[in-house]
């Protein structure tokens, strides 16, 4: 390729020139990137995963239009030994439920104290407290947990069926001025209260979940992972390069470059007002692991070339930018491709995360031509060539055994790839944290023993204000609710009609046949009227049915259920409305496990054009950059194999994808394509420069790349390992789905690749153009 190679050489005299000169470049243009790192945010709100547009969020944004935004926060309380119905132990909860509504941004709180059941009193209506005032008997104690129990719309709600469980809700409106500030502020509140209560209250122990929490959480992970997985993955990368790279000085400026590249595209990030979250904060880890391999083959190249002969610093440098300039520009332009498509992902901060690595990659191969050539030419190291493997049995090895090794291995990967099917959409936002985080410790107790700490809401329109009242609305929303209460995963439903049941009960001196709809719209909008004034202060009905009585609100606790679940009851939920509701009741289900649901469904299908765009972009580029259409075929093999078997292999052990997942296949594909271009570049090197037979090209291919492949790769995987043990689950999928593909890739570049190659191009019948005459060139 001499075109190229002569672009290499001018390169080469640029930096020959003026190392000091290009180091103050590259060093300056770093400056001038991570002066936008004070302007970098991090966000824990989980609505910054769907975009404006997203039809779950807008479904979410209605809904709260219609009965409020107000954020929760659920204090649980669980009694370790006894019943919760003791008179010191109501007394704390009611002073629990008095301190929670006095915590920052708190707009009220309710709990089992503050509940208020209607009661009648000759013609009029009150609402009591359902645990009033004490000192209680012991017989009033059994009473009345006895009617608490009774009460639907207590039970599963702010009482377990044990009795033994009972939550405190605080309700909070953000100013929205530092959003993450604020819900830090009210969840380190909420802590401390939580410490005092129990350190006041032996025996009584406390949960705490609700929205708060779980954006809380968000930032916890994030946190967990900056102060143990990064640091991780830091030290097993300098401990490979230091083995690998068998000195402090060249692992001292890789060290520099990947630093660099990621302080740069965070910088660009924070000058661009990126916003940071638990997903794009992977992205300065996957700079940190891809950024090595630029440093590797250039160090590879530059030290076998001064071990191996007399040349200077600077011939040895340009003739290792010669070697590597293709594969350096290539795998470098095909990752950008392939994490640039993550702008097809319906989930912002899946974009922000592609555009990240994509400009820190970038500013990789900026710094491995610029800051490390210079580093060269001006500390001159001696030549000490990369610790390597007998990568030269492994040639052997294939090119004796290359039959057997491309059918058994055409074999596997057609196996592996019909388990991809085994696949199916399986995300848990419960299970998105750590069991180490408190979060999903709190979560799975209130689970388990409260109430369904995922929920599925519908805001039901009756088409005219007042129009909640009519029976006929009435009627179609209690046959809803019967039909959700026989579902699958459905723990408790909760409408208006347990409200209004109870009120005509009431109202028909507390007969229990009267346990039954109003059957006239002026007696429903009554008997709501009136309870609501009867009320305390600050207590109405928004939470059940919007201002003007035209929405009613209907949310279904669940039990654990997967988001895929919880879509799949959604669509059946929308089915049986279609069948049984007029069009101005029917409506769409809301709530974080179905939006998440959705969007997992949405990003692997807008992925899936994405990557068969990349597939076709990266084919494309291998043909121009070889020049041959064959190589192009023979590149699709060990560049999309890995990621079908990894897939299909996923399938088999786990069997669970989920929203992360669907960026993979762009994410590795970059890293993938970085060892088959390396070594399709040595061996078409071997062929067309120096005359070598096929067989001669495998060798050459192994000697002159082998060593630097298997360092980058383990390189890789240890930093992808580490993110597989992040506490964010899907931040670990991505990285345990990853490890497999690039091992998977080495495998496929080390036997099958060859293998392809020595059929694609006999001896006798060559199908790759060769030199037609003259000795070989050195």
């Amino acid at each position: 390729m001499p075109r190229l190679e002569q672009i290499a050489d001018t390169w080469s005299r640029w930096l020959i020139k003026a190392p000091w000169w290009w180091t103050a470049l590259a060093i300056g243009l770093a400056l001038g990137a991570m002066s936008g790192l004070p302007g970098l945010r991090f966000t824990t709100d989980y609505q910054v995963y769907f975009s404006d547009d997203n039809p779950a969020l807008q479904a979410q944004q209605a809904l709260e239009r219609h009965f409020g935004s107000r954020h929760t926060v659920v204090l649980a309380v669980s009694a370790d030994s006894g019943s919760l119905f003791e008179n010191p132990r109501l007394d704390a909860l009611r002073a629990l439920t008095d301190d929670m509504a006095l915590m920052p941004f708190a707009t009220g709180a309710s709990s089992l104290t503050n509940f208020h059941t209607p009661r009648a009193d000759g013609d009029d209506l009150t609402a009591e407290a359902l645990v009033p005032d004490g000192p209680f008997s012991a017989e009033e104690l059994t009473l009345l947990q006895r009617e608490a129990l009774a009460e639907p719309r207590v039970l599963h709600g702010l009482l377990g069926e044990s009795g033994e469980v009972t939550a405190v809700v605080g309700y909070f409106e953000l100013p929205g001025q530092d959003g993450d500030a604020e819900t830090a502020e009210v969840n380190a509140a909420i802590r401390a209260l939580a410490r005092q209560f129990e350190a006041d209250n032996a025996g009584l122990s406390t949960y705490q979940i609700g929205s708060l929490p779980f954006n809380q959480a968000m930032a916890d992970a994030a946190n967990f992972d900056l102060r143990n997985r990064y640091p991780l993955a830091l030290v097993l990368m300098i401990l490979l390069l230091w083995w690998s790279l068998r000195g402090f000085s060249p692992m001292f400026i890789t060290l520099g470059v990947i630093g660099l590249s990621t302080l740069t595209a965070l910088g660009v990030a924070g000058h661009l007002g990126l916003q940071l979250t638990t997903a794009s904060m992977a992205a300065p880890l996957i700079i940190l692991t891809l950024s090595v391999s630029d440093c590797v083959h250039v160090l590879s190249s530059y030290f076998k070339i001064r071990h191996e002969s007399d040349a200077s610093p600077a011939e040895a440098l340009t003739r290792a930018l010669r070697i590597n300039l293709l594969g350096l520009g290539l795998t470098t332009l095909t990752t950008v491709v392939g994490f640039v498509s993550f702008n097809l992902n319906d989930s912002p901060p899946f974009r922000d995360l592609g555009n990240l690595v994509a400009i820190g990659v970038t500013a990789a191969l900026f710094y491995s031509l610029t800051l490390l050539p210079a580093w060269l030419l001006i500390t001159r190291p001696a030549g000490r060539p990369l610790r390597t493997l007998q990568l030269a049995r492994i040639a052997d090895f294939v090119i004796r055994r290359q039959r057997p090794i491309r059918r058994v291995g055409m074999v596997i990967v057609l196996l592996l790839t019909a388990a991809i099917p085994l696949n199916r959409f399986g995300d848990d936002y419960v299970k998105f944290f750590s069991p180490v985080l408190d979060f999903r410790q709190d979560t799975e107790f209130v689970g388990q023993h409260l109430m369904g700490v995922q929920f599925l809401e519908y805001a039901v329109p009756s088409g005219a204000d007042g129009g909640i009242s009519e029976p006929a609305y009435l009627e179609r929303l209690q046959a809803f609710a019967d039909w959700l209460r026989d579902q699958p995963g459905v723990r408790k439903v909760s409408t208006v009609n347990e409200l209004l049941m109870r009120l005509n009960q009431v109202m028909h001196a507390d007969d229990p046949q009267k346990y039954r709809l109003p059957t006239q719209r002026d007696m429903a909008a009554q008997y709501l009227l009136l309870f609501e004034l009867a009320l305390p202060s600050g207590s109405d009905l928004s939470h059940l049915v919007n201002f003007n009585k035209s929405v009613s609100r209907v949310t279904l606790g669940l039990n654990e259920m997967t988001n895929e679940d919880v879509r799949q009851l959604d669509n059946r939920a929308q089915a049986w409305m279609a069948a049984n509701w007029p069009a101005e009741m029917q409506t769409t289900g809301t709530g974080v496990p179905v939006m998440f649901a959705r969007i997992a469904q949405r990003n692997f299908q807008a992925m899936l054009w994405g990557n068969l765009i990349t597939f076709s972009l990266v084919a494309l580029i291998f043909i121009l950059a070889f020049r041959h259409w064959r190589i192009g075929a023979i590149s699709l093999v060990p560049n999309f194999a890995p990621m079908l078997m990894g897939f299909g292999l996923w399938g088999l052990l786990v069997g669970e994808v989920g929203m992360s997942l669907a960026v993979v296949v762009s994410l590795t594909l970059g890293i993938v394509v970085d060892d088959s271009i390396h070594f399709l570049a040595r061996f078409m090197q071997g062929r067309r420069d120096r005359g070598l037979s096929p067989e001669g090209a495998v060798r050459h291919a192994f000697g002159d790349v082998g060593s630097a492949l298997w360092i980058t790769t383990a390189t890789l995987a240890a930093g992808f390992a580490c993110l597989s043990a992040s506490s964010f689950l899907l931040s670990a999928h991505l990285g345990m789905l990853t490890v497999m593909i690039i091992v998977l890739a080495l495998i496929a570049d080390f036997l099958l690749l060859p293998a392809l190659l020595l059929w694609f191009d006999r001896e006798g019948k060559p199908s790759l153009p060769v030199p037609a005459s003259g000795p070989p060139q050195p």
